[in-house]
């Protein structure tokens, strides 16, 4: 069994290409339905946030190239390219490596803001939709819970997360300070209900924001939203007239197209006299048309636009860094001990099971010829037999133990049922 990551994520993939691979929440159970329809064999996680998606796959090694063709098949229909195309912008991890990297993503190590908490949220989530789509997920199981054990490791035992940090909140720090001198007074608009828009309000709240307003395409996400954080919640139909008076526009719905298009800004943009407008877009794909930042007093950011900010935010955490690697590797080490043992585990309960027959069938023609044995005897006799075989069987089985701890045990599993010719 090979455990197996195939993805794209903002270290590698253009915007515009991850915008048209984003996969809204509606759609996952659904692909992994496909996915268990095609390779029945195949257990997998599909995770799918505004800077990665990435199939988390068990794939047992015979089935490996049809699991890699159909993953890359599924990438290259969505992106409406070519496999040869898309490639450069893809990423595929194996075994130790596809380990290392979702632990180091559980941990918010390998987000663009790093120290961020709703990551480890979206890859429980990730697990959890998977386990309700598919049949009990033993492997995969064991491999989510544990990074999503680390992710709590990195919480508890070092700076990371001290300070609470998103996206929305690098965004907003890092942009509207170089247009506004202060939002306190400022009018703010929140397109989008979940949990990004739940992060926005959190940080506006903190900061003494008073005018905040919501629009939603489910009026009712949108109500309970504004309820908790003393905004306001309009209609998704006044969308526009909420632009024309925002200051600031924090958008991050799921919508699979622009929801605001250059003529339908423009119409707005002249109602507006050319008050400055900043406008963070934070979905994928993205929500207003790229066209939109070329107009004056229009500064349109994406989440693409935050590296600066990002590096700055990560030269705050440099000293827990290493703390929170160390414990990453530590933990890749320990799951992969555990991980080799599994696999020597089958193979050693099938030469234990076939030495253990070969003994009651010796032992039982032997007290067939000699029935006259006192029940003392006969009792030292299957004590002896006992013995015999676990002295034979000992130093194979610590060495595949030793194995296992210490790199791959497969090549021994193999070689161990090749002269015990045990089966799969």
């Amino acid at each position: 069994m090979k455990l197996v990551v195939i993805g794209a994520s903002h270290h590698l993939t253009p915007l515009d290409v991850r915008e048209k691979l984003a996969i809204p929440k509606a759609q996952v159970a659904a692909l992994l339905q496909q996915l268990q329809d095609a390779l029945p064999a195949v257990e997998g996680v599909l995770l799918s946030t505004c800077n990665r998606i990435e199939w988390y796959l068990a794939v047992p090694s015979d089935h490996f190239e049809a699991a890699e063709c159909w993953v890359l098949n599924f990438f290259a229909q969505r992106a409406e390219r070519t496999i040869e195309q898309l490639q450069p912008f893809l990423f595929q991890l194996v075994d130790q490596a596809a380990t290392e990297h979702l632990f180091r993503v559980a941990a918010s190590l390998d987000s663009m803001v790093v120290g961020e908490s709703q990551i480890v949220s979206q890859v429980r989530e990730a697990y959890d939709e998977a386990a309700k789509s598919q049949r009990l997920l033993p492997v995969v199981h064991l491999w989510f819970q544990k990074a999503i054990a680390v992710a709590k490791s990195i919480t508890t035992e070092t700076a990371l997360h001290r300070h609470r940090v998103s996206i929305p909140s690098v965004a907003i720090s890092g942009f509207a300070a170089d247009i506004f001198e202060s939002l306190a007074d400022k009018r703010i608009l929140l397109v989008g209900a979940g949990q990004i828009a739940e992060e926005t309000l959190v940080y506006l709240r903190d900061h003494g924001v008073r005018s905040v307003h919501l629009v939603n395409r489910t009026a009712t996400h949108a109500t309970e939203l504004a309820e908790r954080f003393g905004g306001l919640a309009h209609p998704w139909e006044n969308l526009g007239q909420q632009i024309q008076q925002a200051d600031l526009v924090v958008s991050t719905t799921g919508a699979t197209h622009h929801i605001v298009d250059l003529p339908t800004f423009q119409k707005l943009y002249q109602k507006r006299h050319q008050r400055p407008l900043l406008v963070l877009d934070l979905a994928i794909p993205r929500d207003f048309e790229p066209a939109i930042a070329d107009l004056p007093n229009v500064y349109l950011y994406t989440i693409d636009d935050l590296k600066a900010q990002c590096q700055r935010n990560l030269r705050l955490r440099e000293k827990e860094l290493p703390k929170a690697e160390a414990i990453v590797q530590q933990q890749v080490e320990r799951f992969q001990q555990e991980w080799n043992l599994r696999h020597s585990v089958p193979a050693i309960q099938q030469l234990r099971d076939r030495t253990d027959e070969i003994k009651q069938e010796e032992l039982a023609r032997l007290l067939n010829k000699i029935p006259d044995l006192t029940p003392e005897l006969r009792k030292e006799l299957e004590i002896a037999f006992d013995r015999l075989v676990n002295k034979i069987l000992h130093r194979p089985l610590t060495s595949l133990r030793a194995e296992a701890k210490s790199g791959q045990p497969q090549q021994l599993v193999d070689s161990l049922k090749r002269l015990f010719q045990l089966n799969d």
